[in-house]
Order: structure tokens, then C-alpha cells, then sequence
């Protein structure tokens, strides 16, 4: 038992090592221990990238609207509380604690019953249903996957809806080598008779069609076809879906699929009577989320985004080519060693004028020496020290300043950095 907040996240985080078996029997054996209610309607988002943003708009959007909602999202950008929130506020401490607590307080009988102790996803999964449980008011609770889908700890919940965002390579070794592979995994998350909305993707469509026919699911694909008069600035992002013309304070041309995904959510929530809204387009707009195409500063310009995957880093890439006009490129990248580092380093090189390679606060963190000697670009440089980098950044305004590669260096650079944050 924990009497610190602190020392509960500490021991939460000391748990990431540990990955569950292939199976969700020890995670619906420990939900069936907790008193976890099943009135709230819940949103299940899966995906390689845009979880995040898709789980904001719809957020935003239900949130202006009067309804109650509870947030589980990963990873944080700030604090550990921001997992869990409720009506956009995070988890408090005392909460934290409380929950956590209650969790550790059962093990003598999980134990007794001959099952495991949760690892890191099934704790916090666990411990943010039972925040979500003790809530006098909430309507809705979205629910972000942690990793894949078939086997995720959130797989255990009856939604009334399921996103599968953009599929792409990402932890390969738990979800497969091949898009085929890694999309059936997240497709995993489909039940009987709950709509899919998704994207429109020839290479997986029959896929996806397949799966949904066995579980009955109605998918909605959002096509390409669909989208026009796509623009970016550094200010905003417009686009024209279905006839319908929306505006995004939230940056690059893949938050247009993110919002078109978030767009048709909304659409089946109200084609369902489950909601009545007003001002969607504004609420879309109004949405924010930090450190995706996030920019912190105009002079010089410095943009953050957690881009941790090839098929990130290659969508920031398009970003980066829409608005650099006259201005050089200056990237600063730190990235997980289990990442495609050197495709995603190939891929920085072809945007960047500069790149400085540094690291994260974290034990995965790939060294910056190693990504030094990964490069074969020729004006290079690692650094390790945050003030040095920053003394760069801050004087040269010729310069478009992208830090990248990982959203957890994202949340230090904003911790140690971003001071307004």
C-alpha cells in the first residue's frame, strides 16, 4: 500500500517491462474481481497513428455539448494523471492513489486464485474503469487501445462504437511484420453488432471486411475520394469533406483523416439517438492536442510533434515540405531503440537542413552517438545537453525548428523547455 502518489506512479511505471501473454483470460478474471459498472457508453479508438487526435476531437465535441466524458489515453505529455481524465481534467492525485490502492489490495486474492498480478496496461486500464465507475455523471467514456488490439487489456469492454485509425508499422514484434498481420490484430477489437468507422486503405479493405462480417459490424470507411481542397499553414488546416467545408487549428494533412474519422463518429452517435449536438465544426476546430504539429513558438518558429513511427515521421515530412517556403530545417530527434531508426532517420534526412540527434529521459532511449553514426547526413551533430540545444534554437530565426520522434521527449522538451506550458 502506497501513501505517496509519486511512489504508486513509480512502482505503475516500474511495470512496463512486463508484457502480458497473448491472452485476455488473466485481464477478464481481474475485471470480474472489481465492482467496474457497464452504463457508461464507451468509444473504443485503435489505430498505429492519430489515436490520440481522434479521441480529441470526439472529446471536444461531446464535451461542448453538455455531456460528461471520461478520457484513457497514452502515452502523457506532462503528468501521469493525464491518462485518466473526466471532462478534460486528469485523474487528481488523491484519486490516483485511492484507485491504485484498491488494486493492490486484492492481490492476496488474486494470488488465492491461482492468477496473475496486472502488468502495466492491465493496471491502468483497471484502475482508470474504476475511476470511471465511482463517477456520479458521465455519459460517455473514450477509451484509447494501449497497443495492437486483439490482445490489448481494453479488449475486455462492450463499446457502442469502434475507430481503427491509420494502420501502419509499428511494435512489430508483438503485432507482426507484415500490415496484413498488424491490421488483423487491431481489427480485433470488433464486437458483435458495434460499427466500425475507418479509413479507406485498398490494401486492407478486404480485411477489414472480412472481420466486420463476422461480427456483424456496419463499417463506415472514410475515402479519400471524399476529401478536397485540402490546405496547410502554419496556423490552421482546411479541408472540404462530403461538401461540408471545416477548418482545424490542428496542424497537417493527416489530421484531416483524423477529423474525417472523428466527424463520422459523431455522425453515427447521432444516427444512433445516443446524442444531440450543436456546432460540431466549431468544437472541431476549437479542439486542441499537445504536441502533435504543435507550435510553441513563431521566432523563431520551433513546432513539436511526437511523430514515433516511419509513418509518422513521413506525414511530418509532407507538413514540413507545405509550409517551409524560404526557411531551412533545423531537427532535433530523440527516439525508443525498438523503433525503425535508421528508415525513420533516412526519412528525417530528406526535410532536414540540420539535425540535431539527442535523447530521451528513458531507459528505451536509443543513444544519440548511435543515430550520429546512423546518418549519412552531412551537417550533423548530437547533444545531450538541453541547454546547448536550446541556446541553438533560440538563435538563428532562418530556421524551422521541428523536435521530433517521440512523444515522451515531446512532454520533456515541453516540461523542461515550453515554461508557459
Amino acid at each position: 500500500m502506497f501513501k505517496k502518489v509519486i511512489e504508486l506512479i513509480g512502482y505503475i511505471e516500474e511495470k512496463k517491462g512486463v508484457i502480458s501473454e497473448p491472452s485476455l483470460n488473466n485481464m477478464r478474471e481481474l475485471i470480474k474481481l472489481f465492482d467496474i459498472s457497464n452504463s457508461f457508453k464507451i468509444i473504443h479508438v485503435a489505430g498505429t497513428n492519430g489515436k490520440g487526435s481522434v479521441v480529441a476531437y470526439i472529446n471536444n465535441v461531446l464535451l461542448k455539448n453538455n455531456y460528461n466524458v471520461g478520457k484513457f489515453v497514452s502515452p502523457y505529455i506532462k503528468v501521469f494523471n493525464e491518462r485518466i481524465c473526466y471532462n478534460d481534467i486528469p485523474i487528481s492525485d488523491s484519486d490516483l492513489l485511492l484507485f491504485g490502492n484498491l488494486i493492490i489490495e486484492k492481490y492476496p486474492l488474486i494470488e488465492g486464485l491461482g492468477l496473475k498480478k496486472p502488468t502495466f496496461f492491465e493496471f491502468i486500464t483497471i484502475l482508470a474503469l474504476l475511476y470511471f465507475s465511482s463517477l456520479k455523471k458521465i455519459d460517455f467514456v473514450i477509451l484509447e487501445v494501449g497497443l495492437g488490439g486483439v490482445f490489448d487489456p481494453t479488449n475486455v469492454v462492450m463499446p457502442i462504437l469502434t475507430v481503427i485509425t491509420s494502420i501502419s508499422f509499428d511494435h512489430m514484434q508483438y503485432l507482426g511484420n507484415t500490415l496484413e498481420d498488424i491490421a488483423i490484430n487491431k481489427l480485433g477489437i470488433l464486437k458483435k453488432n458495434v460499427p466500425l468507422i475507418t479509413l479507406d486503405n485498398l490494401s486492407i479493405n478486404n480485411i477489414v471486411i472480412k472481420k466486420a462480417e463476422i461480427t456483424l459490424s456496419e463499417v463506415i470507411f472514410v475515402k479519400k475520394e471524399d476529401v478536397k481542397k485540402t490546405k496547410n499553414t502554419i496556423s490552421k488546416t482546411t479541408f472540404i469533406y462530403k461538401n461540408k467545408k471545416y477548418s482545424l487549428s490542428m496542424l497537417g494533412k493527416y489530421q484531416v483523416e483524423n477529423a474525417c474519422l472523428a466527424i463520422e463518429a459523431i455522425n453515427e452517435l447521432i444516427r444512433k439517438d445516443f446524442v444531440n449536438l450543436k456546432n460540431v465544426k466549431r468544437y472541431l476546430l476549437e479542439t486542441k492536442w499537445p504536441g502533435r504539429l504543435e507550435v510553441v513558438s513563431k521566432k523563431p518558429i520551433v513546432i513539436l510533434d511526437g511523430a514515433h513511427n516511419l509513418d509518422a515521421i513521413i506525414k511530418l515530412g509532407e507538413f514540413i515540405t507545405d509550409i517551409r517556403k524560404t526557411k531551412k530545417v533545423r531537427i532535433i530527434f530523440a527516439v525508443s531503440r525498438d523503433k525503425e531508426v535508421e528508415k525513420m532517420i533516412a526519412e528525417v534526412e530528406k526535410h532536414a537542413d540540420e539535425i540535431i540527434f539527442t535523447k530521451i529521459n528513458n531507459v528505451r532511449s536509443a543513444e544519440p552517438k548511435d543515430l550520429f553514426d546512423y546518418s549519412r547526413h552531412s551537417n550533423k551533430k548530437n547533444e545531450v545537453n538541453f541547454e546547448k540545444i536550446l541556446k541553438i534554437v533560440s538563435n538563428d530565426d532562418n530556421y524551422i525548428n521541428v523536435f521530433c520522434g517521440s512523444l515522451y521527449f515531446i512532454g520533456e522538451v515541453r516540461k523542461n523547455f515550453f515554461k508557459k506550458e
